[in-house]
């Protein structure tokens, strides 16, 4: 529900071009420790395709594996929702670069 509410905001915006992108967030975890340290990545599939589809099925989840097995980064699963996903720290920057190139076509 948030994820919608902050895509419609994204998409009203009066930059036209924001309805046919998605949206993708990333959430830093909240510990001290080096060697545990992660993101928590979500999204949502761009505005327009929210309204035209009754499904409201999202491609992202495959996007997200696309690039974490060309970069042969891992990634950890935690909820049953497919458009959650962790990555280590450290692959924060090589996984958005590569999620940007992916997407960037989008639609």
């Amino acid at each position: 529900m948030f994820v919608q509410f902050v895509l419609t905001g994204f998409a009203i915006s009066k930059n036209k071009k924001r309805s046919s992108k998605p949206i993708i967030f990333l959430i830093p975890s909240m510990t001290s420790d080096e060697n545990d340290r992660f993101w928590t990545v979500t999204g949502a599939m761009p505005y327009i395709d929210m309204i035209r589809e009754s499904e409201r099925k999202s491609s992202l989840p495959m996007a997200f594996r696309e690039v974490a097995d060309r970069q042969h980064l891992p990634i950890t699963r935690d909820s049953s929702d497919p458009n959650i996903l962790q990555i280590r720290h450290e692959d924060k920057v090589k996984f958005i670069e590569h999620l940007d190139l992916l997407l960037e076509n989008f639609n």
